[in-house]
């Protein structure tokens, strides 16, 4: 699943989902499996029925298989990733297509939620 490659990147061990409806999912991010203590909920405002565009979990698959980023900042410039991506999947995306690709995952926020509230994001960023 998508939210679990792009959480799983930001550092993530696992997610337990509490909600998922049409237009949201939530649940709770866990950090560290011997300390459930380590956790943060969270809430992806999207609607589900909407499809991801296409070749987007191979790219964040890719980053968090990878451990391409560095907390929340991809470490590879966007000319290398996409030589890595094409590599590793045998593809001849074009330079626009996964400029495309890759401006999709950065405008990815998945809400923290404290108490309820909306406190803070995760994202990735260049």
């Amino acid at each position: 699943m998508f939210l679990e490659q792009f959480l799983g990147a930001l550092g993530a061990k696992k997610l337990l989902f509490s909600g998922v409806a049409n237009e949201f999912i939530s649940g709770t991010v866990i950090y560290d499996l011997k300390n459930l203590e380590e956790r943060q909920d969270f809430c992806w405002y999207k609607n589900i029925h909407d499809p991801l565009t296409s070749g987007l979990y191979d790219l964040i698959k890719l980053i968090n298989d990878m451990q391409l980023l560095s907390i929340d900042m991809l470490t590879l410039t966007r000319n290398n990733l996409h030589s890595l991506y094409n590599s590793h999947y045998a593809r001849t995306m074009s330079v626009d297509d996964f400029n495309t690709l890759v401006d999709s995952l950065v405008s990815i926020e998945v809400r923290m939620m404290d108490e309820g509230k909306e406190t803070d994001s995760f994202f990735i960023h260049e």
